[in-house]
């Protein structure tokens, strides 16, 4: 009889948070910066959290 018992060790969840919010600069142009945090990359708590910023131009014509 085999008691051996393995140990439950949770993996560790990623969580993406992203935000952004559009600012209309005129008729035409607006930019949106956004921004993106991910913990725990790759579910791997070893991983330092991520932290990402973007600047988005739109012209519409």
């Amino acid at each position: 009889m085999n008691r051996d018992v393995k140990q439950y060790e949770p993996i560790p969840e990623t969580l993406n948070i992203q935000t952004s919010y559009r600012f209309q600069i005129n008729d035409y142009i607006s930019i949106t910066p956004e921004l993106l945090v991910i913990t725990n990359p790759e579910h791997d708590c070893n991983h330092d959290t991520l932290y990402i910023g973007t600047i988005r131009a739109t012209f519409m014509f």
